[in-house]
């Protein structure tokens, strides 16, 4: 095969748990031997990445494309999903949000497109060393024509949601106006972490468990209310002065029909509570703070654009845990052992409830003791710091 032959080939696959080694396979067998065999290895690991998006937030088949002409290699991978990937700012420690920037660090160039039937296509491509075209030889071109792939339907994917002020996209026009006041910043960071990171959880768990106890659909809804509503209060933060100690009143648009899809959200996350307290996925609990902030702006969304009055996140939900003093405690501990300390300590519960602290420690921060137990953990730290 020469360079100016060219080469297309396309292949349909699912969108489970089998699809990225299929299609680094696939890749191998395409191009192994090819005068694009030297992008063989970086190839496989950027449609590594991609396919993974198609399992973890697409939840559809897809469409992989092998595209080359002369010293250019291009990689498609079409799913039915319109969503279009999102740059993520997460922290260093979240297990979430690289993909796209390993794509991008090994390919020289890479994008997204909607396509009109539905769903998109996101693509990567590299250049071929020269030397490697030297060594073509000449072969037929086979070209396979685009497979429709399964199309899972999403919420108004074309619109993000608008913030501080702006105004709804054309096309639009039925999107309610949702006011999220009095927001942390710095916590919202860590529940929107938090929320990408239950989502793929939730995607992988659900490759060996279909449909218990959400189905693949539902987390498609679950994807696609992050991305239209979750999505715009983000980017305002990410807009924001740096103050993050500062709370923010933010408003987004959101139609009915997106609104339910933060119904199906917040039943995904309770549902990935349950199975991370059973040890059933791979990470831990939520942070109960962080848990409390998502719930609330769901609710928020959903009672807004139902027609019911907007509530702000206030000081009694930061204090997520409430006074629990009948709660659940730790069997065969003796909490006299910190509240007598005269060392400046406190104990919390798994539920960052405060079940005993010294008197020394509540005084220095202006507490009484008996204020504390059972406050959440948080109630120890000034709200401007939290």
């Amino acid at each position: 095969m020469t360079p100016d032959a060219g080469l297309e080939e396309s292949r349909r696959f699912p969108g489970d748990a089998r699809s990225a080694r299929l299609a680094r396979h696939f890749l191998h067998e395409v191009l192994a031997g090819s005068p694009y065999a030297g992008c063989l290895v970086d190839a496989q690991i950027a449609v590594g990445e991609l396919v993974t998006n198609v399992v973890l937030h697409a939840h559809t088949d897809y469409v992989l494309t092998i595209r080359a002409c002369q010293d250019r290699l291009r990689i498609e991978v079409q799913d039915g999903n319109s969503l279009l990937p999102v740059q993520r700012l997460h922290d260093v420690d979240a297990t979430t949000g690289r993909g796209m920037d390993l794509v991008r660090q090994i390919t020289v160039d890479s994008g997204a497109e909607l396509v009109e039937a539905g769903g998109k296509v996101v693509w990567f491509a590299m250049d071929v060393p020269p030397s490697d075209l030297l060594l073509g030889e000449v072969a037929d071109n086979v070209s396979v024509p685009n497979v429709p792939v399964l199309n899972v339907p999403v919420l108004n994917p074309r619109r993000a949601g608008a913030v501080a002020g702006e105004e709804p996209v054309s096309g639009s026009t039925e999107a309610i106006e949702v006011v999220l006041s009095d927001v942390q910043s710095a916590l919202w960071r860590v529940a929107i972490e938090e929320t990408d990171a239950i989502l793929r959880e939730m995607a992988l768990y659900w490759v060996d468990h279909p449909g218990d106890p959400v189905s693949r659909h539902d987390l498609a809804l679950a994807h696609a209310a992050r991305a239209n509503g979750l999505v715009a209060v983000e980017r305002h933060l990410q807009q924001s002065t740096g103050r993050l100690s500062a709370p923010v009143t933010l408003s987004v648009w959101v139609t009915p029909q997106e609104s339910e899809g933060f119904a199906m959200l917040r039943r995904v996350f309770a549902s990935a509570e349950l199975l991370a307290q059973r040890s059933r996925l791979l990470r831990a609990p939520s942070v109960p703070e962080a848990a409390a902030l998502r719930d609330w702006a769901c609710e928020q969304i959903i009672d807004q654009v139902a027609g019911r009055a907007a509530r702000s996140w206030t000081k009694d939900h930061r204090s997520v845990s409430g006074r629990d003093e009948n709660g659940d405690r730790v069997q065969g501990w003796d909490a006299n052992t910190v509240a007598d300390s005269n060392k400046a300590v406190v104990a919390a519960d798994a539920g960052n409830r405060i079940v005993a602290i010294s008197a020394s420690l509540a005084a220095a921060l202006g507490w009484r003791v008996q204020d504390l137990v059972g406050q959440g953990l948080n109630a120890l730290v000034p709200y401007r710091l939290r």
